[in-house]
């Protein structure tokens, strides 16, 4: 190709091999460079006033290696979304949350308008002003039989909390009522207790009753007067 031929190619938009063209951009150019029918990909003059690569500074494309795959493999498309919304399948879903563990105490928790239980985020809880300390005792042996039964748990109860709820509450809920049995114990002394009120599931009238009527008040603390203390059955 000669040099005329050449300006020719480029004044067409067809040339200038890295130098640039107005219309196609940088145009990689086979051409004869040395002469002998050897034509190489390397500078091309540029005619809208760029220089070409000086003599000995030409670019030429390094041949590939074999075995090498030319370009990158496709990314995979990403997992779709699932139907019902969410996390895409491909990541960690969330696991739910275990319920509540109330020890058999479902008084422990405060349902709230959710279906849950628990103060809900955002919102706070107005508490009752008056409460009494009630102490749950433990074991299969009514404590008036027994030496130091063990106490399980101490609670704090709104003294305008009903003995259905209370007993509710702290877990007696055999469908068969009379077999739900709250039995209220003092202490005598030395280990020994004695056996006082015992309210039975089946008791309406009772079971209607507030703690506080009942005489459990907020003066039942520990400092005023002593704890209230009970043992329950539902079997």
């Amino acid at each position: 190709m000669t040099e005329a031929a050449s300006l020719r190619d480029d004044a067409a938009g067809f040339g200038a091999d890295w130098g640039y063209n107005a219309r196609w951009g940088p145009e990689p150019v086979m051409r004869d460079v040395w002469g002998g029918g050897h034509r190489f990909q390397g500078w091309h003059p540029a005619p809208q006033g760029f220089f070409p690569a000086p003599a000995g500074m030409e670019w030429f494309a390094p041949p590939l290696m074999p075995g090498i795959p030319v370009g990158l493999p496709a990314m995979p498309p990403p997992p779709a979304e699932p139907a019902y919304g969410g996390l895409p399948p491909a990541y960690p879903q969330p696991v739910p949350a275990p319920p509540p563990n109330d020890g058999g105490r479902p008084g422990m928790h405060v349902p709230n308008h959710l279906g849950g239980v628990g103060v809900p985020p955002g919102y706070s809880y107005l508490a009752p002003t008056e409460n009494c300390a009630v102490h749950i005792l433990g074991g299969d042996v009514p404590p008036w039989e027994s030496q130091n039964p063990r106490v399980l748990e101490p609670f704090i109860v709104p003294t305008n909390t009903t003995i259905k709820d209370l007993m509710k509450g702290f877990g007696c809920d055999n469908l068969n009522p009379i077999k739900n049995v709250l039995t209220e114990v003092t202490q005598a002394g030395n280990g020994v207790w004695k056996r006082g009120l015992e309210i039975k599931g089946n008791n309406i009238d009772r079971m209607k009753k507030t703690i506080g009527e009942m005489g459990w008040t907020k003066e039942r603390n520990g400092r005023d007067e002593d704890f209230v203390w009970l043992w329950l059955q539902k079997d």
